[in-house]
C-alpha cells in the first residue's frame, strides 16, 4: 500500500463555554468568569490514501465540521497533529472564505491566492469556474447579495475547479437545486477518477454510499468505527433507529402516517407475525433488529414469517400486506397475499414471501408488514403490523451511479 497523503494523529479540540446556572433568567446578561470545557474532538486518528474518498458520518455535534475546519486551517487543534502531502482545499459553511464586499470574480481570485495558485493559473481556470457555477450574469455583484444556493454554487465551482490534491467538503455543497446537485455529484465522480483524495461530510446516506470508499463514524468527538462504507452505514443506521426510538407509539405521537393507519386493541389480538427473517443470495439469514440483508440488483430476496395464533380466531383466512418504504417514509411498492393460518392456539404457520429480480437501486429500504382479516378492504383493522419488519441493503458494482430509485427497461432502435 502506498504512503498516505493525509495522516491525522490524535487530534483533540475543546471549547470553553460560560457555565450556566439552573434557574437563572435567560434574558439577564450574565457576568461570570467560570467556564466549562466542552470536548469537541478527542484523539481522532486515521489516514487517507491517494485517490481515496472517505465519508464522515455522525450525529449533530459529533465534531465532523470541527475536524474539517482544523484540516482546512480555519482553526487550530489543542493537541495532536496532521500531515498532508499536497494542497488542501475546503468547501465548508456557506460563504466560508468569501468576502462580502467583493464580487464573484474577485472572490475567485482571493480563494485561488489562498490556495497558493499563481495569477496565471487563476486566469486560465476563471472561465471554467464561471461556466460551472452558472452565475455569469451575477459575477460582478457583491456576494452579500447572493442567495444561499448561489453562494453554494460558487463555492463548489471554486473548490472543485481549483482542484487541490485533497478536497474537504461539508454537506452544504448539496444546497443547490436538484439539477445542480446532480451536476456536482457527477463532477465529484470525475474527480475520483482523476485520483483526487476527498473527505465528505453529509447526513445523506445515499450520497455517502455512492461516493465513499470508506466511512469514519464520529460519536461525541471520538471515532466509533472505521471501515468499508456499507458495513459502517448499516450499523450506523441501526444505532440511529434505536436512538430515535423508532416505534409505533413514537410514530403516532409525532403524527407520522404510514401504510397501516389503524390497529386492533391488544386485548383483541388474535394472531401476530413473529420470527421474521430475511434471506438473500448475498447474505446469510438476518432477524429483525440484526441489520439489513444485502442484495444486488436483479437478485432474489426471501422473507420468512411465522404467523402465531394467540387464541381461536374468527376465521382461518387472512391477508398479509407488505410495503417497501424509503427512509423518508415514502411507500415505493406494496402488495397483498392471501394466507391460510393454523387455527389452533399456540401453533404457528410459516409463510415465505419471495421477491424476484430485485429492481430498487443502491440504498437501504425498510419493510413494513400488516396482517388483516380477509374482505375488510380499504380502512381495514389490522390484527398485527410491523413498521420495521426488516430491511434490505442494495449494493451495486458501480460507485459512480447517481442516486435513483429504480432503473427503467428500454430498447434503442436505429434507422427505419
Amino acid at each position: 500500500m502506498t504512503s498516505p497523503v493525509l495522516t491525522i494523529n490524535r487530534l483533540s479540540k475543546a471549547f470553553r463555554m460560560p457555565r450556566s446556572r439552573v434557574g437563572d433568567d435567560p434574558r439577564r446578561i450574565r457576568i461570570s468568569r467560570r467556564h466549562d470545557c466542552f470536548q469537541v474532538l478527542k484523539d481522532v486518528s486515521f489516514d487517507l490514501h491517494h485517490g481515496e474518498t472517505v465519508g464522515l458520518v455522525g450525529p449533530n455535534g459529533s465534531g465532523k465540521s470541527t475536524l474539517l475546519k482544523i484540516l482546512a486551517g480555519v482553526m487550530t487543534a489543542d493537541s495532536g497533529s496532521f500531515q498532508a502531502t499536497g494542497g488542501i482545499g475546503a468547501l465548508l459553511e456557506l460563504g466560508a472564505g468569501f468576502h462580502d464586499d467583493l464580487n464573484g470574480i474577485e472572490n475567485i481570485y482571493l480563494n485561488g491566492a489562498l490556495l497558493g495558485l499563481s495569477l496565471t493559473e487563476i486566469d486560465r481556470l476563471l472561465p471554467e469556474i464561471i461556466e460551472f457555477s452558472e452565475l455569469e450574469q451575477f459575477m460582478d455583484m457583491p456576494v452579500r447579495h447572493y442567495s444561499s444556493g448561489m453562494t453554494a454554487r460558487l463555492g463548489f465551482a471554486i473548490a472543485s475547479r481549483l482542484a487541490p490534491k485533497i478536497l474537504l467538503m461539508d454537506e452544504t455543497f448539496a444546497t443547490g437545486d436538484a439539477r445542480f446537485q446532480a451536476k456536482a455529484l457527477s463532477h465529484i465522480g470525475r474527480l475520483k477518477e482523476r485520483g483526487h483524495t476527498m473527505i465528505l461530510v453529509s447526513h445523506n446516506m445515499e450520497m455517502i454510499m455512492n461516493l465513499a470508499d470508506r466511512v469514519v463514524w464520529l460519536d461525541r468527538g471520538q471515532i466509533r468505527q472505521v471501515g468499508l462504507t456499507h458495513d459502517i452505514l448499516a450499523e450506523y443506521r441501526r444505532v440511529q433507529k434505536m436512538n430515535l426510538n423508532d416505534t409505533d407509539r413514537m410514530r403516532n405521537l409525532l403524527g407520522i402516517n404510514s401504510l397501516f393507519d389503524s390497529i386492533r386493541d391488544a386485548a383483541c389480538l388474535q394472531i401476530r407475525a413473529a420470527g421474521l427473517r430475511t434471506t438473500s443470495a448475498e447474505s446469510e439469514i438476518t432477524g429483525i433488529g440484526l441489520g439489513p440483508a444485502e442484495i444486488e440488483m436483479g437478485g432474489d430476496l426471501w422473507l420468512d414469517v411465522d404467523i402465531e395464533c394467540l387464541r381461536v380466531p374468527d376465521r382461518d383466512e387472512y391477508w398479509l400486506d407488505s410495503a417497501w418504504v424509503r427512509q423518508d417514509d415514502r411507500i415505493l411498492a406494496q402488495g397483498s397475499s392471501r394466507i391460510i393460518v393454523e387455527t389452533q392456539p399456540g401453533k404457528s404457520t410459516r409463510c415465505t414471501l419471495q421477491w424476484n429480480d430485485w429492481p430498487l437501486t443502491e440504498g437501504e429500504w425498510r419493510l413494513a408488514l400488516g396482517i388483516r382479516s380477509a374482505g375488510n378492504g380499504k380502512g381495514a383493522i389490522y390484527d398485527d403490523r410491523k413498521l420495521d419488519a426488516g430491511s434490505v441493503l442494495v449494493v451495486t458494482p458501480n460507485p459512480y451511479l447517481l442516486p435513483a430509485i429504480m432503473p427503467f427497461g428500454h430498447v434503442w432502435k436505429f434507422g427505419d
